[in-house]
Formats: C-alpha cells, sequence, structure tokens
C-alpha cells in the first residue's frame, strides 16, 4: 500500500468511527503495522484534533528482544513528545498459574494494562 493510501485510510477510519476530537490510545507493540499506524495519527492529528497516547505492553515472552521492542517504543514517541506508557507481565506465569492459554493469558494482561 502507498503510503498515502494508508494514511487516507486510516484518517478515514478515525472520522467514520466518529473519532475524531476525542482521545486516542493507541496499542502499539514496536512491529512495523502498529508503528506506521501510530506514526500516521501522530502525524496527522493537526486534522484530527485528538489527544494521542501510547500503550506498549512487554509479556515477556521473548526475552531481550521483547525489552528492545519496549526501549524502541519508547525512545521513539519521546523523541515526538507523544505521552507513551509502558508495562510488563509474566504472560506464561499468568497462563500456567490460571490454566489458560498464552493467548489468553496475553490478552487478560493486556487488558488489565
Amino acid at each position: 500500500m502507498k503510503p498515502e493510501s494508508l494514511r487516507e485510510t486510516i484518517i478515514n477510519s478515525v472520522h467514520s468511527n466518529n473519532l475524531s476530537g476525542r482521545p486516542l490510545s493507541l496499542a502499539v507493540s514496536g512491529g512495523p503495522d502498529s508503528m506506521a499506524m501510530a506514526h500516521v495519527l501522530i502525524t496527522s492529528n493537526p486534522k484530527l484534533h485528538s489527544e494521542i497516547e501510547i500503550l506498549h505492553f512487554n509479556h515477556q515472552i521473548r526475552g531481550k528482544e521483547a525489552k528492545s521492542d519496549s526501549d524502541f517504543v519508547k525512545n521513539f514517541f519521546k523523541l515526538l513528545d507523544v505521552p507513551t506508557f509502558v508495562s510488563q507481565g509474566n504472560v506464561l506465569a499468568l497462563s500456567k498459574k490460571n490454566k489458560m492459554s498464552v493467548e489468553a493469558a496475553a490478552r487478560t494482561a493486556r487488558f488489565e494494562f
């Protein structure tokens, strides 16, 4: 998808869901898709008139790589002066303790965040 098309798609989605002018909390993994989405929303914000904050959750499954993702997210959005909130949780332990799948435990941990 061309950058212009991505920008238009995201902005149209915000408008069609009546989110323009409302606070937006963006869940960002640090991967290219969520980073692109967040960057488009932040750089388009004068048109959207929304307060934007970034949320990132480290599931502590991928060790140093996950820590690197958390650091990347914090530093990237600090440069853009966007409020960023990072949390972490031991999803594997939560999964075992509550006898649930890792995916369900990860979802639970993110929702609690």
